[in-house]
């Protein structure tokens, strides 16, 4: 199983620190600044996890993890938003996002949510949103 975190944010700030909080619980960051970069190197590395920013320029993080479960990848995606789902639920679960956390997260609940999925073989049928 990878140790590698692919991490879609296009704050250098926000991508930074989510970085040294992943690199902190044992895992390998890698940072993609856009949903294109971020597409290819799902195409070229296996992950445990995608760390996907829903608000990113150009193509939204909605449209990149759709075209990333279009590829047949079955990586766990979980969205990292500064904005509550609310009504975005039901796109998350169209997209194909597994799970979500708000930025203002705590370490603790960030390896929660790692630990959950990075490991997980199979995708739950329902969005968890934490």
């Amino acid at each position: 199983m990878s140790k590698r975190i692919l991490i879609v944010e296009d704050s250098r700030t926000c991508a930074a620190t989510l970085a040294k909080l992943v690199e902190s619980i044992g895992f390998e960051p890698d940072i993609a600044e856009t949903g294109e970069k971020a597409l290819k190197r799902v195409e070229c590395y296996d992950y445990a996890l995608v760390l996907m920013d829903l608000r990113l320029p150009g193509r939204d993080g909605f449209d990149i993890a759709a075209t990333m479960r279009a590829l047949g990848k079955k990586v766990p995606i979980i969205s990292v938003t500064a904005y509550p789902l609310g009504s975005d639920v039901q796109r998350c679960v169209d997209a194909g996002i597994d799970d979500s956390i708000c930025k203002g997260y705590r370490r603790d609940e960030l390896q929660r949510i790692i630990g959950l999925w990075a490991h997980s073989g199979d995708r739950p049928k329902q969005l968890r949103v934490s």
